[in-house]
């Protein structure tokens, strides 16, 4: 039987902890968790990624989260001197829990955002809203109602006094809300978390959400994005890029086109060599094309590869290889070391220098059809 999303968590958190040689708790199993809230504020357990869990006349015991800094458990440590502080691993999940018990959802109205009505009223409610939910709830909406927008992006910006939500839906960026500070940091830390990056971290970086979310009001948020991070001058900006794909929906038919349009590029990708290149710039559709594409030429008489960075959406039947880039791997070594492996079709996510638009027209010309986009 196939293990669900927490017991996933909880495997992994105790695998971890054995590599840290820490204590491990599972907290799924506990019917009744007391709150100790005289040890440390809200705000602090949602800073710190701590949260004590239990606590006997001189001992206490904190649980932390694989994100939990080490300087953290040494002011904690610190702090409460006068008693004997221990640390547990609980996984993100358990940790998810117990802030739900010590910070209780405010019951809020949902709203659906609206990009027609009168710009100001409309960010000030939203606004209004986000201020009064959870991290973890904040984050899921607006998810939510970026995906009904049809939002291809997520900006989060940092501004000397606040920090705004923009969407953008069709190429134009539209404002959404401004938070405080405080807010935005308990928005970044859980996005921190879900995609597991540093909310400390000095560089830029690169991480992926995909799981379910279910919002206080019981609704069910999928969430499948990918997350880039940079330090600005007033905070970390960050942009989440929205995928929602299903591979039965992915079909050069959903895509709009005429029906001439339809007949050209069906001719076209059904040639057994040459190049097709998609280009347009962010939010345009290059990526649902290019996987749209891949499906109508995934069957069993072909050999498909794919070079990505990162690998978005993974299709059965195709060889799916992700390229590092950041770690410096580059599309054009990897692309001759996939010729060896006789592929009929190519896919590179993106041509982005001389080398592999070099290799790409090389392969395209002695046998094989080559798929990329060019930004």
């Amino acid at each position: 039987m196939a293990l669900d999303g927490r017991a996933i968590d909880e495997q992994n958190t105790a695998k971890r902890a054995a590599m840290l040689g820490m204590s491990y708790v599972d907290t799924s199993g506990a019917s009744e968790k007391p709150l100790f809230k005289q040890y440390m504020s809200v705000p602090e357990m949602y800073a710190q990624r701590i949260v004590p869990i239990q606590a006997t006349d001189g001992t206490v015991t904190f649980g932390i989260t694989t994100t939990t800094t080490q300087m953290t458990m040494t002011a904690t440590a610190q702090r409460f001197g006068d008693q004997r502080v221990s640390f547990v691993l609980i996984s993100d999940s358990g940790y998810r829990d117990y802030m739900k018990l010590f910070d209780p959802p405010a019951t809020v109205e949902y709203k659906d955002i609206s990009l027609t009505s009168t710009e100001s009223h409309s960010v000030a409610d939203i606004s209004s809203t986000l201020a009064q939910v959870r991290a973890d709830d904040m984050l899921a909406y607006i998810v939510q109602q970026a995906f009904k927008l049809g939002a291809s992006d997520i900006h989060l910006e940092t501004t000397i006094k606040s920090a705004r939500v923009r969407f953008r839906v069709h190429g134009v960026l539209h404002p959404v809300a401004n938070l405080d500070h405080d807010k935005y940091r308990q928005l970044l830390a859980a996005l921190a978390s879900a995609a597991d990056i540093s909310t400390s971290a000095t560089d830029d970086q690169t991480g992926h959400i995909n799981r379910s979310y279910k919002l206080a009001t019981g609704e069910d948020v999928v969430m499948n994005l990918r997350v880039e991070t940079v330090p600005a001058v007033n905070g970390v900006d960050a942009v989440l890029r929205l995928f929602n794909f299903q591979q039965d929906r992915l079909r050069l038919d959903r895509l709009g086109l005429d029906d001439w349009q339809a007949e050209e590029i069906n001719d076209i990708i059904h040639h057994p060599n040459g190049l097709v290149l998609i280009v347009g710039p962010t939010g345009s559709g290059k990526t649902t094309t290019l996987y749209s594409i891949l499906n109508e030429l995934n069957n069993p008489e072909r050999k498909i590869i794919t070079l990505e960075d990162p690998v978005e959406f993974q299709i059965e039947g195709i060889t799916q290889i992700p390229v590092k880039s950041r770690e410096g791997a580059s599309f054009a070594d990897k692309f001759r070391s996939v010729m060896r492996l006789d592929p009929d079709v190519i896919m590179v996510g993106e041509i982005r220098d001389n080398d592999t638009a070099k290799t790409a027209l090389q392969a395209a010309l002695t046998g094989h059809l080559v798929l990329s986009t060019y930004h």
